[in-house]
């Protein structure tokens, strides 16, 4: 818990993004402020037609090429790669730092920046520290996440680097 932020600012910063990693995005929708949760749910969860496939047999469509005998090749189709299935392993997601205030900017009203930390894991590589900030605002007694931004090594060197990933990077 943070001094100075009620309890629940924490919780639903943890909350919010341990549901971005779940891709729980209704919960992430419904934890985001009210001016960002209208574009979660389009992107998030409006459902997308599905393309229909494209034909898959040889002999369909002009030949690929046509020798002096009149014989012909056709295109040998490729076959779909599937989708990687690997995962990175993911650690539980913590707060990193005290929030701190934010100002608010053009496009986001003033609040309070928490930095959060998790591990991440891809099979055969080293476990890493990733760290995202997030603004949360009140919206009627409720915390409401209203931006996230990623922390890099360079924002960590800045006395606040919640508030310097939330408005765009070191000052």
């Amino acid at each position: 818990m943070t001094p100075g932020v009620p309890a629940d600012a924490d919780s639903t910063a943890l909350r919010y993004l341990a549901a971005v990693h779940a891709e729980d995005w209704r919960t992430a929708c419904n934890l985001s402020s009210a001016a960002r949760a209208a574009d979660c749910r389009i992107w998030h969860l409006t459902p997308t037609p599905t393309p229909e496939p494209a034909p898959t047999t040889a002999s369909s469509g002009p030949p690929l090429l046509v020798y002096a005998d009149g014989t012909t090749v056709r295109a040998t189709p490729t076959p779909p790669r599937p989708a990687s299935t690997e995962r990175p392993r993911v650690g539980p997601v913590r707060v990193d730092r005290l929030a701190v205030p934010v100002h608010g900017t053009s496009r986001h009203p003033a609040g309070w920046g928490v930095l959060l930390a998790h591990t991440v894991q891809w099979p055969g590589r080293p476990a890493r520290t990733v760290r995202t900030a997030l603004r949360l605002v009140d919206e009627g007694g409720r915390w409401r996440v209203d931006q996230r931004a990623p922390v890099s090594d360079a924002v960590l060197a800045v006395p606040d680097p919640a508030a310097a990933a939330l408005a765009g990077g070191p000052r």
